[in-house]
């Protein structure tokens, strides 16, 4: 009985303790519930931007794991592409890649054909020079084919 007289004394101070703990919880999370409430539009733009950052690394991963054209179609197709969007046919450049002379081109035909040639060969633009007149452009555009691994 002696060990009950002793457990009825803390109680109340374990009360105290209990009490003291969760107002300080409850100070310590005040900062946090005040912008919360106050920048709900915070919350929303985060919410997108994490979003929006999902939605890259998936289209990352997609592009990573999309195989790469040899060279010879890689060729074949820029040739082809270059014919259709751009109306010139590259002429290959050794050690360089292929260079495409354009004369005359609307920026959508430009930019739909570069587009085409980048997504389906996964070839880059190591050089562009491109002047504009009006709305056509001429100039010179050199693409490095993909390596494979």
């Amino acid at each position: 009985m002696g060990g009950h007289a002793v457990n009825r004394r803390r109680l109340p101070a374990l009360w105290i303790l209990s009490a003291v703990a969760l107002v300080a919880s409850l100070w310590a999370l005040w900062p946090a519930w005040q912008a919360w409430q106050a920048h709900p539009q915070t919350l929303q733009t985060l919410a997108q931007q994490r979003q929006a950052l999902q939605f890259q690394l998936q289209e990352a991963e997609a592009l990573r794991q999309k195989p790469i054209p040899s060279s010879v179609e890689a060729q074949n197709l820029i040739q082809s592409i270059s014919k259709k969007h751009l109306g010139s046919t590259p002429l290959v450049l050794p050690g360089q890649g292929l260079q495409i002379q354009i004369n005359g081109v609307s920026a959508d035909r430009l930019a739909l054909g570069w587009q085409e040639i980048r997504s389906l060969t996964s070839a880059s633009v190591v050089r562009a020079d491109l002047t504009a007149q009006a709305d056509l452009w001429s100039g010179t555009l050199v693409f490095k084919l993909a390596q494979k691994p």
